[in-house]
């Protein structure tokens, strides 16, 4: 459906997601609600630091998420120890969520958000362990920001 064709006289459109939401240029749906997605990043053999779940952390090669939990959760297939950040994120928000790298991957399966490197990573909740047969699982809610974000040019340990 189009939607306010503003001063350029080109409509702008509503597109639908994966998950079947609407999404428009403003982040709402059609309804008006503010929509939301939530990416998920696997890792295996890993655990936290303290000092990490205190202050946060930085990721410096570039950070891959997925909108799916199932490739998430793949990454750490096989492991005895997995680490799982969870981010909820608002669409409105456009400097939280990585790029939507779909239409250049081999996978686009895996619905990939890529963020760039020497992004922050700050813990709003402590871990939830999970435990399955084989693997324990501990998932955290973190929060990412873009590096130019970050004010005062600080350095992070």
């Amino acid at each position: 459906p189009s939607f306010n064709t503003g001063a350029t006289g080109r409509e702008r459109t509503l597109t639908r997601s994966r998950s079947g939401s609407f999404f428009s240029r403003s982040g709402s749906d059609a309804s008006g609600k503010v929509n939301s997605i939530t990416l998920w990043r696997g890792m295996r053999d890993l655990t936290l630091p303290t000092k990490f779940l205190e202050r946060g952390g930085v990721e410096f090669a570039p950070m891959s998420t997925s909108a799916d939990l199932k490739i998430a959760l793949g990454y750490s297939k096989g492991a005895s120890v997995a680490l799982l950040f969870r981010m909820r994120l608002d669409a409105n928000q456009f400097l939280q969520k990585g790029v939507d790298i779909r239409c250049l991957s081999c996978f686009p399966h895996e619905e990939e958000y890529l963020y760039p490197p020497l992004t922050f990573v700050n813990p709003v909740s402590e871990p939830i362990v999970v435990e399955t047969l084989n693997t324990t699982y501990r998932v955290i809610d973190v929060q990412p920001t873009f590096p130019t974000e970050r004010s005062g040019g600080q350095t992070v340990e």
